[in-house]
């Protein structure tokens, strides 16, 4: 693949993921009390769902970051990226609303943090993501990877980041049930 094809993949993942923070980002804009209300018991409030959504990006870009270095060290070195993009159809799968995991933990919402925290986390973390697929726009981020235990595979950087996306269209589509715009 050209460095120019690898470009155009990157811009239309930009594309992505800019769509799918700005939806959410948008959503946080709503009245304190409908984003607080849960709509049934035992679900996540709207707030709940974007603070789940930032507290998973905070994580993944967290291994980004270290696919990112290695990815920069093997270039140096003499690596060339892969002719071929990084197949990002299998996560799609993770997008479904029937899709069940038990989130970790250290995902879990704990409910403290404002709509206004959470948009300005999701808008920090919007500008690292396209600031990574600028700095790895010709295929670089596909020289290393790393496991996923949800895909049960080694993901790259590009397949990290359409997850990030992937998962932030599902809870925004939750958000928007939530807020009762479905």
């Amino acid at each position: 693949m050209s460095a120019a094809a690898w470009r155009a993949e990157t811009r239309r993942l930009a594309r992505r993921l800019s769509l799918a923070f700005r939806r959410i980002e948008a959503r946080l804009r709503a009245p304190d009390a409908l984003l607080r209300r849960a709509p049934a018991p035992g679900s996540w409030s709207a707030l709940e769902v974007a603070e789940h959504a930032a507290l998973m990006n905070h994580h993944v870009l967290l291994l980004v970051g270290k696919i990112a270095a290695r990815c920069e060290a093997r270039l140096a070195s003499g690596e060339r990226p892969p002719e071929e993009p990084s197949r990002l159809d299998a996560l799609e799968m993770l997008a479904e609303r029937g899709f069940r995991w038990e989130s970790p933990e250290h995902m879990v919402p704990g409910g403290h943090a404002t709509a206004r925290e959470i948009a300005g986390s999701l808008r920090e973390q919007r500008r690292r993501c396209l600031a990574l697929l600028t700095r790895m726009r010709d295929g670089e981020g596909a020289l290393h990877a790393i496991s996923m235990s949800v895909v049960g595979a080694k993901l790259d950087l590009y397949q990290y980041l359409a997850l990030v996306a992937l998962h932030l269209e599902r809870h925004g589509e939750q958000i928007d049930r939530a807020l009762g715009r479905d």
